[in-house]
């Protein structure tokens, strides 16, 4: 009998149902935020977040610090309850320290709606990394997660159920290797899966060496993640890391406000829109790739929730797979993305 970790124990792998496989509750991703090189702007940049000012983070959401963190427990098990209506009952949380994890909120809202919510562990990219993993080597950093895994985070008792996301940048760093060597050793000691970041700037195929690197080291790719594979409207990278045996992950459907650029003066590509990350689908589909394709939103910017005017959790149900059923995506295969692959991703043998 298979199963999962939550934060409120494991349960059968046959329990989880649909499966959100990458979302944020609780973050905050203030660490990448960049303070404006004009003086004149940090008033602006740094201004509370209402409704008046959503027009203007939706064309640069990385350069408005305010809405870059979400700590408010109502707003998340508003998410939460609303999901359940639509008929999900598993969400995969992939804060990790340096973008805002919190254990015991987690468990709390659990607790509170029901929910069953696998929690991450590791670390993000570089500027977000713990001070500790500069002085020590791949084996430590390996023995850190197998302890949040097995034991569970500090003195909580709550267990990880997933390693990541595990964060690289375009080009990896030394010292994101060196975290995503620990996360492929803790991976293959655990057995739980190992999610990827994508960087998608300036190179599109710049994360396949860091799926390389993991593979290399023996890390099944049945049980290896690869996230955001649809921010950029080019399928190219989504399928090629398809052709390495993994999952790849569609996980910002909604992120309709991040479709222009990233930040102030359009210093990345056109990011995607609903309307490609159908087209992609649909290209995964009709390469065979039915059993590795996972669908989710990647809550995790204040505009994104539904309380701050956005979509929320619900977006999947409510209005992506109709639209993929209206584009001939069948049943069978809007269930393999939604039930059968998460769960074969995230299940552990007893």
């Amino acid at each position: 009998m298979s199963h999962v970790t939550t934060v409120l124990g494991d349960v059968s792998a046959a329990e989880l149902g649909i499966v959100l496989p990458h979302e944020h509750l609780i973050a905050n991703a203030t660490a990448q935020w960049v303070p404006p090189e004009d003086p004149g702007l940090l008033e602006e940049f740094t201004k509370p977040y209402d409704l008046q000012a959503r027009g203007d983070v939706q064309l640069a959401p990385f350069s408005y610090r305010e809405p870059m963190f979400q700590t408010d427990l109502h707003v998340a098990l508003h998410e939460l309850r609303t999901l359940k209506e639509f008929g999900s009952h598993t969400v995969v949380e992939l804060s990790i320290p340096g973008i805002g994890r919190d254990p015991v909120a987690l468990k709390t809202m659990s607790q509170m709606t029901g929910v069953n919510i696998v929690m991450g562990c590791g670390e993000y990219v570089e500027f977000a990394h713990s001070p500790f993993i500069k002085h020590v080597p791949p084996e430590v950093i390996r023995d850190v997660l197998v302890e949040e895994i097995e034991v569970g985070v500090g003195t909580t008792g709550i267990r990880a159920g997933i390693i990541g996301e595990i964060g690289t940048s375009n080009t990896p760093t030394a010292a994101e290797l060196k975290v995503l060597h620990g996360a492929a050793l803790a991976q293959m000691q655990t057995g739980v899966a190992l999610n990827i970041h994508r960087s998608i700037f300036p190179d599109p195929l710049g994360t396949l060496p860091a799926i390389d690197y993991v593979l290399d080291l023996g890390v099944d790719p049945r049980k290896v993640v690869v996230s955001h594979v649809d921010e950029r409207p080019e399928p190219e990278f989504a399928l090629l890391a398809a052709e390495r045996g993994v999952f790849v992950e569609l996980d910002t459907f909604g992120m309709e406000q991040w479709a222009i650029s990233a930040r102030r003066g359009g210093d990345y590509p056109r990011r995607s829109h609903d309307q490609d990350r159908y087209h992609m689908v649909q290209v995964l589909l009709d390469r065979g790739f039915v059993d590795q394709v996972l669908l989710s939103h990647d809550l995790c910017m204040k505009p994104q929730f539904i309380a701050h005017g956005g979509w929320g959790l619900r977006h999947l149900s409510r209005n992506v797979v109709p639209r993929l059923a209206a584009l001939g995506v069948s049943d069978a295969e809007i269930a393999s993305m939604r039930v059968d692959n998460p769960r074969r991703a995230l299940e552990r043998a007893r």
